[in-house]
């Protein structure tokens, strides 16, 4: 993509008009599809909501401030919710190798339970689709404020986001 194509994204103009303390991530919602992963966590997880019957996991903590909650919906679409409120991610490289981490345990996570189904011959554990490729379908920057971007233009791959950033910061 040509550079001023590369600029020209809504996360990287919103950044370049935030002051340096709002140049922080502290929420971030990312989902994506997996065939079968319902099934799978089902076999292995007793606690399952009776009413519209979604798997939310224990919540765990990353790198001793990122927090991790995991919603495994019944049409096999997995919500993942990063927070971390209290230290928000810092743009830059050595918070963004921490979120870039925290995502690969969880892929990680998830792949090592569908393949423990497939050894114990739970139907439908299917593919499992890269963290880089989920969509991200919010971004909070900054503190617990308003500074809430959803909607379609902010919906891209957590790939693609992180880019936004990365140029953000060789630019910075």
């Amino acid at each position: 993509m040509p550079e001023p194509l590369l600029k020209d994204t809504p996360i990287y103009k919103w950044l370049r008009n935030k002051p340096v303390e709002k140049q922080a991530l502290h929420d971030i919602r990312l989902t994506f599809k997996a065939v079968g992963i319902w099934n799978t966590f089902s076999y292995f997880c007793a606690d399952i909501n009776p009413d519209n019957k979604d798997i939310k996991l224990p919540t765990s903590t990353y790198c001793d401030y990122i927090d991790v909650i995991v919603t495994i919906h019944h049409t096999d679409t997995v919500s993942v919710t990063i927070s971390c409120s209290f230290r928000p991610i810092a743009i830059d490289v050595k918070d963004l190798f921490q979120l870039v981490e925290v995502l690969t345990r969880i892929e990680i996570y998830f792949a090592n339970t569908m393949e423990k189904s497939r050894h114990n011959s739970v139907v439908g554990a299917g593919h499992l689709p890269r963290y880089r490729s989920w969509t991200t379908k919010m971004w909070h920057f900054g503190v617990d404020t308003i500074d809430e971007y959803t909607g379609k233009e902010f919906e891209v791959t957590f790939e693609e986001g992180m880019s936004d950033l990365y140029r953000f910061l060789l630019n910075e």
